[in-house]
């Protein structure tokens, strides 16, 4: 509660004078100190000694609008405020009508939070004195109330009456206007900083006398009646006339206008009191108590008000003119714009400078942002000082009130970002509680990176790599090494990702670095480059193996250099990897046989082609010590002395027969034994063509060659002949006899005996009863017609009279040359018939 006063020491400020009998109205200010909202309980307290009378029902009425009067008729015992809100109280306080001049009643309104019990204010006082003489009122409203922003107006009315029963004059000499000293009654108040007077109402004036309307430039140390053209500071309303000429009733207004200046800073206290001085006993001095009065406060502070402006450098209110050089860049301003002037090659980094001002009225953070830039851009905020050495920079930054600070916004342009006119960054800056400001840096020309090369090296760096292609030969399982050389179009160090595209089947490329580009492999293999500077090469060897089972023939081998932070900067080369032909032959298997003088042995192989390519096979004539005919074919049917011109693609195979012939006359003991090594060639149908050879060895045995056939009859008992006579050549046989003949094979040679068979053809005067071969577990067969076909059971009945029993040494159920009896082996036969 305010003014404060204690009882015994009421200043004059405090004291206001009363007829016997007359309500005085004594204002009070309250204010919620607190944090929240809360209610007090309001009181009057009277001293009971110490002041000559006490106060009959004093009330508490609400002021509102500061005009001095109550609102209404109705008192106040409690009022809720919110935190930090004010209210003008009055106190209607009446002296007894009795009351003797001179008299002194004191009161103070006291205040108590229902919230807090402990807080209590009642250090209040005022005081009434009894008089006589006149007494003038004053009050002074604001409006608005509370905050006001700069460069807002402030309405105040001062104003008051004379409520008393005696007429008040003017006071001598109470203020020089326009340097001459004036009598009457003054009205004035001297406006705190920040404060101008802006207009005056015409209403302004008095009900009596003469009003002019005075003004000040020095805080109330000069005035004029003339309004001047400086800012007026102080205002005031004096009042003239005769004698005492301000009776009661009366009354006077001075109703004006004042604006915040702007830029005051925000939280500054605009506390404005009007003072009022009179004559109220005739004696002309204004000096006793009540004759010089002053109003309640009205409070008004200066609102915060935020604001940015973000603009080039230098320029935040976006007035830039000129250019300024930054990070070695020419930059143009324009207005709220700055842009770059010449070509910006992708890749590299561009950076601005910009300058932000806190055009508020109070300290303040600002978040300062880059809202947009190029696709691809990446961008950042920096701090940068006086020497344009750059630093990190976060959000927000704080500034004093009409503080700047410099920033830099500092781009890296992808390197593979295209070509492209008037890249546009725009930065805002955004201040607490306020509104944004946004500011455009623009890069007139990016031109577009120089690519990334991976060609084929000749052994320069100082020259382009090739893009020609190259064909490198090797063999299967062998490597092919490729010169190869990366050169970094681009204008910043770049390391590149190296790769490969191969036919299916063959391992990935190796690569190698080739420091002093000879084509040698150099140190273990690599992956990625080391960093290439702007604008240099280095040489690389990339090795490819082809598969050791490769065909012959061209494959094209691409290798690819990627940028590791770039991946659409990327450079390829195709070559050709030309798989030389090898030629490869197997042949076999080696052949042993044995024959007889005027005989023929064939021997039978496969060759076959496990060349990488297509061959062409041939095979000399080979010449016989013995003097026995080697000859060849491929088909068994036709033979030469030598083959050629036989094609034999990847993986094929031909029969190869080797037919050797012993002169009839061939002596064995001359030497009976020959081992041929027969060359066969193979050379690859590939341009260079390549030869190979391989052999198959035959060894033929010449055997003495000789056989016998034995044949005996016997007369037999009984049918099966279990008991038999022999019978000597020529003996005489009767009708109805029984016999049986005997037949043995013997080979008596060293040679074995082919397709070996006995065949017997029956007298014409017998008649066929049975037969069976033996031959010591050899396999025989039967036939009895001619040979067409046989028979391992023995027949039963004989069509054509001719029994043939053979061996079929391979069982494959024929008779023929495949079919040995081997050298001292022999068979059996034996046929029973009856005589006609």
């Amino acid at each position: 509660m305010t003014p404060n006063a204690t009882e015994n020491a009421i200043p004059s400020s405090r004291t206001f004078n009363a007829f016997p009998g007359q309500t005085v109205f004594i204002p009070y200010t309250i204010s919620n100190d607190g944090n929240g909202t809360d209610t007090f309980n309001l009181s009057v307290i009277q001293p009971s000694t110490g002041d000559d009378f006490d106060f009959s029902n004093p009330t508490i009425y609400l002021d509102g609008d500061n005009d001095g009067n109550p609102d209404s008729n109705t008192p106040l015992t409690q009022i809720q405020l919110s935190a930090d809100a004010k209210a003008t109280l009055l106190v209607a306080a009446q002296p007894p009508a009795g009351a003797a001049a001179s008299s002194i009643g004191k009161l103070s309104l006291q205040a108590a939070s229902t919230g807090n019990n402990s807080v209590v204010d009642n250090d209040n006082y005022a005081q009434v004195v009894v008089s006589t003489a006149a007494q003038l009122n004053l009050s002074l409203s604001n409006n608005p109330q509370g905050p006001v922003a700069p460069g807002a107006t402030i309405r105040y009315v001062a104003q008051g009456s004379n409520p008393s029963s005696a007429a008040a004059g003017g006071v001598t000499g109470v203020i020089n206007v326009d340097g001459s000293p004036q009598t009457g009654i003054l009205l004035r108040d001297i406006l705190p900083a920040g404060l101008t007077v802006s207009s005056v109402d015409p209403s302004s004036g008095s009900s009596v006398g003469t009003s002019t309307v005075i003004y000040s430039t020095d805080g109330g140390v000069t005035w004029t009646a003339t309004r001047p053209t400086g800012a007026i500071n102080a205002i005031g309303l004096l009042i003239t006339g005769t004698g005492n000429f301000f009776g009661p009733g009366t009354t006077y207004r001075l109703d004006f206008t004042t604006t915040v200046a702007p830029g005051t800073a925000g939280g500054t206290p605009l506390n404005n009191q009007a003072t009022l001085v009179f004559d109220g006993n005739q004696d002309g001095d204004g000096a006793d108590p009540g004759e010089n009065i002053t109003s309640l406060t009205s409070n008004n502070t200066v609102a915060n008000t935020y604001g940015a402006a973000f603009g080039p450098f230098g320029a935040p209110n976006g007035n830039g003119t000129g250019s300024y050089t930054f990070q070695s860049r020419l930059i143009d301003r324009n207005a709220d714009t700055q842009t770059i002037q010449g070509t910006v090659t992708a890749g590299t980094t561009v950076g601005f400078k910009q300058t932000l001002l806190n055009t508020g009225n109070s300290t303040n953070t600002f978040n300062v942002t880059i809202v947009s830039a190029p696709s691809g851009w990446n961008c950042r905020i920096l701090n940068v000082d006086g020497n344009d050495s750059t630093s990190p920079y976060s959000n927000p930054v704080s500034l004093n009130s009409g503080a700047s600070i410099d920033l830099a916004a500092e781009c890296d342009i992808p390197i593979d970002a295209p070509a492209g006119s008037n890249q546009e960054v725009r930065l805002t800056a955004t201040p607490q509680n306020g509104g944004a400001d946004s500011t455009s840096s623009f890069v007139a020309q990016v031109v577009a990176a120089n690519p990334v090369v991976l060609g084929n090296s000749d052994g320069n760096p100082a020259t382009p790599p090739s893009t020609t292609p190259v064909t490198v030969t090797t063999n299967p399982g062998t490597p092919a090494s490729f010169r190869l050389e990366v050169q970094n179009g681009a204008p910043i160090p770049e390391s590149y990702t190296l790769s490969g595209t191969v036919p299916a089947g063959y391992p990935a490329p190796v690569f190698y670095l080739d420091t002093n580009c000879d084509g040698t492999p150099e140190g273990a293999p690599i992956t990625t480059t080391p960093s290439i500077p702007a604008g240099q090469t280095i040489c690389l060897v990339a090795q490819v193996t082809p598969p050791n089972n490769q065909g012959a023939g061209s494959v094209p081998v691409q290798f690819t250099a990627t940028s590791t932070t770039t991946p659409s900067r990327t450079s390829s080369i195709t070559n050709t990897l030309q798989v030389a032909g090898v030629a490869s032959i197997t042949a076999g298997p080696n052949g042993a046989a044995s024959t007889i003088p005027g005989g023929t042995v064939v021997y039978t192989h496969t060759i076959t082609n496990t060349s990488n390519s297509a061959v062409t096979i041939s095979v000399p004539p080979y010449s016989s010590s013995r003097g026995w005919t080697y000859s060849f074919s491929t088909d068994g049917v036709i033979y030469a002395p030598s083959l050629s011109d036989i094609v034999l693609p990847i993986g094929g195979s031909t029969p190869f027969y080797v037919r050797v012939t012993v002169p009839s006359g061939y002596d064995p003991s001359s030497g009976n034994q020959e081992t041929a090594v027969i060359q066969i060639t193979a050379t690859t149908n590939t341009t260079p063509s390549d030869t190979g050879s391989t052999s198959v060895t035959d060894v033929t045995t010449v055997l003495r060659s000789s056989a016998s056939i034995t044949k005996s009859v016997a007369l037999c008992s009984n049918p099966t002949c279990s008991s038999a006579s022999p019978l000597s050549q020529g003996a005489p046989v009767a009708p109805n006899d029984l016999l049986l003949y005997t037949i043995t094979a013997s080979n008596t040679g060293e040679a074995p005996q082919n397709s070996v068979y006995i065949a017997d053809t029956l007298p014409a005067e017998t008649l066929f009863l049975s037969t069976n071969a033996q031959g010591n577990g050899l396999p025989l067969l039967y036939s009895t017609d001619n040979g067409l076909t046989w028979n391992t059971q023995a027949p039963s009945s004989l069509p054509n009279g001719t029994l043939l029993v053979g061996v079929d040494s391979n069982n494959d159920g024929q008779v023929n040359t495949n079919d040995a009896l081997a050298a001292g082996q022999s068979f059996t036969v034996q046929i029973i018939v009856r005589v006609r």
